[in-house]
């Protein structure tokens, strides 16, 4: 009688069917809770940006309005000189910004649109989605603060005054 010897060397269809099918599976409930994970990052990065730009935002209007030299970093250099002054109020919003890009080295973008500034200046109406807008109001001695998620839900809003 002759003897038959099985070779076993490789994998049935069935157990690389079942291989997929798990690791299907698995990515059906990882690739969702990835998205939500980065859409919250996002959303966090604008609310941190956006609040820590208030005490900044209202150090600039302040020693604008009373004309303080060096006191302010105008050209975002990393260091206030005594001869840095910014003097219009109505232009603090912009200042501020390209001093902010300047300190940073690069202009931030919009996390959601990576062709759109992070900051703008602008009216309130329209909205800018996936921005923070800054509006004046008051001759220049208020700023809102206002950011909005790309679907135009408010992410933050506040405002800042002085006298």
């Amino acid at each position: 009688m002759k003897k038959f010897i099985k070779y076993n060397n490789g994998f049935t269809i069935i157990e690389l069917m079942v291989t997929v099918a798990v690791i299907a599976i698995l990515a059906a409930i990882a690739i969702p809770n990835f998205l939500g994970f980065q859409e919250r990052a996002k959303r966090k990065a604008i609310i941190e940006v956006a609040s820590s730009s208030k005490g900044e935002l209202y150090h600039w209007i302040e020693a604008t309005q009373n004309r303080q030299r060096g006191v302010l970093d105008v050209d975002g250099n990393g260091v206030a000189g005594p001869a840095e002054i910014h003097t219009n109020l109505l232009t603090v919003p912009n200042s501020w910004i390209a001093a902010y890009y300047s300190k940073i080295g690069h202009t931030a973008l919009s996390p959601w649109v990576n062709t759109k500034d992070l900051f703008t200046v602008a009216p309130l109406a329209p909205l800018n989605t996936g921005q923070i807008t800054l509006s004046q109001f008051n001759g220049g001695r208020g700023i809102k603060i206002l950011a909005l998620d790309l679907g135009g839900k408010t992410l933050y809003i506040d405002s800042i005054s002085v006298e």
